[in-house]
């Protein structure tokens, strides 16, 4: 198959994405500061290949997931937190204009000082708890859906994985955060995400059962936080709060002032969602885009059982 569309026509160099394979959606880079995530879909051919139907899923998977997204985000506009991303502007709704944190994680940590770390380590834990105050969980906390952004500021992004402490999911999705804020503290103490080099999954697999019961060997750097690193990866961390967690690592690394929880820079929102305004006056569609209607549809005249929730639950 052709490679994937997107409901605009995007310049390939903007994207953000690239180098991976899509999952919940594509950012490409608006500017220095802003990004759109939009939705991604195969071209349907009235002859599919052997792998159609894992393009068919991928394509309604990228649309439940974004709008799960949009969810969470509007939930956030009535209790934003400084180190969540912040979207800008929800119209369309095929698309999601958000703040941009320039420097990924696992770039930025290696030039950061100590104090700068526990820093981090502070915002992203109070970001956390300000989900789990809203009654979700992240669904996917990992060093590659944290961000710094201008200000030297900690951003967690990425919540098409989010999951309410309603759904069914719930105790799975908060079981599995606690050992990726385990492995996200790890790295931000010491630079080292262990599983970021293997070279198969059957080496992944090795690595995570290692973790999981407690003997992965950990760097002299993360020493400060073993216990609680090891009570995530482990499972016992998954019997207390994210906010007890968080006390814990406070009362060994320390709060921090207050005001280093916060950007010091504050952003001019309204403007920011003004140039993305203009940015779609701009942007031209791609004709060849199908709306999630149109493509269950294109999908079901080809022969394809087309269920709500066929994608999966990520």
């Amino acid at each position: 198959m052709a490679d994937w569309l997107t409901p605009y026509c995007m310049p390939h160099e903007h994207c953000l994405s690239i180098g991976q394979a899509p999952s919940q959606g594509l950012v490409y880079a608006i500017d220095e500061n802003i990004v759109v995530k939009v939705p991604f879909q195969y071209p349907i051919t009235n002859r599919p290949d052997s792998e159609a139907e894992l393009y068919r899923d991928d394509g309604l998977r990228s649309f439940e997931l974004l709008r799960k997204e949009a969810n969470i985000y509007k939930i956030l506009a009535f209790r934003p937190h400084p180190n969540i991303i912040r979207c800008l502007y929800t119209r369309p709704a095929a698309c999601l204009f958000l703040e941009r944190a320039m420097n990924p994680l696992r770039l930025a940590q290696a030039q950061a000082t100590k104090q700068t770390r526990y820093c981090w380590i502070r915002q992203l834990l109070s970001a956390v708890v300000r989900l789990e105050e809203l009654g979700y969980t992240h669904g996917d906390l990992a060093v590659q859906n944290i961000g710094i952004d201008n200000n030297d500021c900690l951003k967690l992004f990425d919540f098409g994985n989010a999951t309410n402490k309603a759904d069914k999911t719930f105790n799975h999705s908060l079981k599995k955060d606690h050992t990726g804020l385990a492995t996200c503290l790890y790295f931000l103490l010491s630079g080292v995400d262990p599983v970021a080099n293997a070279k198969d999954w059957s080496e992944v697999r090795c690595i995570r059962r290692e973790l999981s019961e407690g003997r992965y060997k950990i760097v002299p750097e993360a020493e400060v936080l073993r216990e609680v690193i090891f009570d995530g990866w482990t499972g016992g961390a998954a019997r207390r709060t994210f906010y007890e967690t968080r006390k814990v690592v406070e009362g060994i690394i320390g709060a921090g002032d207050n005001a280093t929880l916060h950007s010091p820079a504050p952003k001019d929102y309204h403007a920011m969602e003004a140039l993305c305004v203009e940015w779609l006056d701009r942007a031209t569609l791609e004709s060849r885009w199908l709306t999630e209607q149109q493509y269950r549809a294109k999908w079901q005249s080809l022969g394809y059982n087309i269920e709500e929730g066929i994608w999966g639950d990520g």
